[in-house]
């Protein structure tokens, strides 16, 4: 009965990763996308309209 019950809660477990795991590579993409772009976009400006240097 003890191994059913740790059988299953490590199965639980599984989905709990594959969810964080997702979540992680998400958010990874957005961040490397947005990066990206905001590099792309600030090349195209004057270097006396930027406002981050």
């Amino acid at each position: 009965m003890l191994a059913d019950t740790l059988n299953q809660a490590g199965h639980y477990w599984t989905y709990v990763g594959v969810g964080y795991g997702a979540a992680f590579v998400v958010l990874s993409a957005y961040s490397v996308r947005t990066v990206r772009r905001g590099r792309k976009l600030s090349r195209r400006l004057p270097p006396d309209q930027r406002r981050w240097m």
